[in-house]
């Protein structure tokens, strides 16, 4: 039984958090989404295993195709990046608008203007099911399945006898009860595997449900860095420090920690990188009228200051000091020596930075990293193919 609630509860908070022209212009999308979308998928149509993606992002990619090379070409099919807009209209949109119909009664709905929201919503998912179930697979690796239409591939393809995977696409914190639609990272597991990074979030996934499969693979690609030959730069080397903003919701953090680095900055000589979120508006951090980089390399940097952003625990893993700025706000664990909430704080951090070792600090959260980590994945996917026993954290 395919769980509604669960597919579509990112979708249903969108919804809620827009304004009165906002509702109306996510349903206009929504629209065009069933009735006006097209998909481009590979010519090849069979394969041991599909591998899927959904989320669109440089970083996403790199970390989705090296995980996905383990696999050898024959053995595989892979679709990502596979959404087109058209302005042909989809003869199957009405088709599914009719089958699923009995469905928008069992939507958990607040009005009647979101519950034709949501079933428009679902009615498309379906039509990415109904294109992947024209290809051939017995293993479906999923890269994301909070993401609605992940989810609902999972569920469906579970039910219908295929082994199903997930794949750890970013750290997960503990939220508790702090209101964030991100809880569903892991609160929802529809796949059979789960394919984590690190203990740490191995644990919650465990905490968060029942009858849950985790298997530690490691993160191969981290931060821009080449999975084979990671930066080793220090906080001797370089000449300008890194500061990662986390997304919008965390903005008035955001700005608190750039005050307080522009204040190091001035005192130290030090030039500051910013390394923006995606969805960051730039020109709101532009007023504050400093002159600052923006994007440098990560791994150049004399040491990285961040909030939340997994990024920090990746610059961890390769040698690279990092500093979290504290706040109440929920995120992956830090360890106390690294936290700081003021600049006189920051400072004393810094002067005792030969003391710490970065490199195992990072340990809980990235068990490994490059070959090692492809080949975890490599002895996963193929113990799945051939029956063996795979050893569940």
């Amino acid at each position: 039984m395919i769980d509604l609630e669960q597919v579509l509860r990112a979708d249903k908070h969108l919804l809620d958090t827009r304004s009165k022209l906002g509702r109306k212009w996510n349903f206009l999308s929504a629209a065009r989404d069933l009735f006006l979308t097209c998909f481009k998928f590979p010519e090849k149509r069979s394969g041991h295993f599909l591998f899927f993606r959904s989320l669109e992002r440089a970083d996403y990619k790199a970390l989705f195709n090296g995980i996905a090379s383990v696999v050898p070409d024959q053995e595989k099919v892979v679709i990502e990046d596979y959404y087109r807009r058209t302005t042909k209209i989809a003869p199957r949109a009405f088709i599914l608008l009719l089958v699923l119909l009995p469905n928008f009664f069992m939507l958990k709905a607040d009005s009647f203007f979101e519950r034709i929201y949501l079933y428009l919503r679902l009615c498309y998912y379906y039509r990415v099911v109904a294109a992947v179930s024209t290809i051939k697979f017995e293993a479906l690796v999923l890269f994301a399945d909070m993401q609605p239409v992940e989810c609902l591939l999972a569920q469906y393809f579970r039910e219908r006898g295929k082994s199903t995977v997930t794949l750890q696409h970013g750290l997960y914190a503990d939220y508790g009860n702090y209101p964030t639609i991100n809880v569903i990272n892991y609160l929802h597991q529809p796949s059979e595997y789960f394919l984590a990074w690190g203990r740490d979030t191995a644990d919650l996934i465990y905490k968060s449900g029942v009858g849950r499969k985790v298997v530690i693979c490691g993160k191969p690609i981290v931060a821009l860095a080449s999975p084979t030959q990671p930066a080793t730069k220090g906080i001797a080397g370089g000449n300008y420090f890194t500061v990662i903003l986390d997304q919008n919701i965390f903005q008035p953090q955001n700005f608190e920690m750039l005050k307080i680095m522009i204040e190091y900055s001035n005192a130290s000589g030090l030039k500051m990188n910013v390394r923006y979120h995606p969805g960051n508006n730039r020109k709101l951090y532009e007023r504050l009228n400093y002159n600052y980089f923006s994007d440098l390399d990560l791994s150049e940097s004399v040491f990285v200051v961040g909030h939340t952003s997994s990024m920090m625990h990746e610059m961890l893993l390769i040698g690279i000091p990092v500093f979290k700025f504290d706040s109440e706000i929920p995120c992956v664990k830090m360890p106390s020596e690294l936290v700081f909430g003021s600049l006189e704080q920051l400072k004393a951090l810094i002067n005792n930075i030969d003391y710490v070792d970065f490199k195992s600090l990072a340990q809980d959260y990235i068990a490994f990293f490059g070959d090692e980590s492809l080949k975890c994945y490599e002895d996963f996917f193929s113990n799945l193919k051939s029956g063996k026993n795979i050893p569940i954290y």
